[in-house]
């Protein structure tokens, strides 16, 4: 195989496989700062989040495309989900926080990520 530079080796798709460990924790933890109004620690905690989604979704390898893509379909229900309470009008009358929301959105990735590595083991 002929050697590509700045191509990933192995020993970095490891560390980017492991780094996306770090995404769970951080999405909750953005979560529980968006609901108790700690916008220091939320700010901070988006950006590892949003960090993390990057990683995952330059994905070295088709193995942990499939597990993003699987977390991705269920994050993007979650949005649709948001998107429709936010315009039926049934729901208008509640003031829905658009943080909460990306910040749920952010965790329903994590947890479904997570949940088809434990799988795919």
């Amino acid at each position: 195989m002929p050697y590509k530079p700045g191509s990933l080796d192995e020993s970095d798709r490891s560390l980017s496989y492991r780094l996306m460990w770090l995404g769970l924790p951080d999405s909750l933890v953005l979560f529980l700062a968006v609901l108790a109004g700690y916008q220091t620690i939320a700010t901070v905690t988006a950006g590892f989040a949003a960090g993390t989604m990057l990683v995952a979704f330059n994905a070295a390898d088709e193995f942990v495309e499939r597990q993003v893509s699987v977390a991705a379909r269920w994050a993007a229900s979650a949005a649709g989900v948001c998107l429709i309470l936010v315009t039926f009008p049934g729901f208008r009358d509640y003031s829905w926080d658009p943080a909460l929301m990306l910040a749920g959105i952010a965790v329903i990735f994590q947890v479904t990520l997570a949940w088809q590595r434990l799988k795919d083991r």
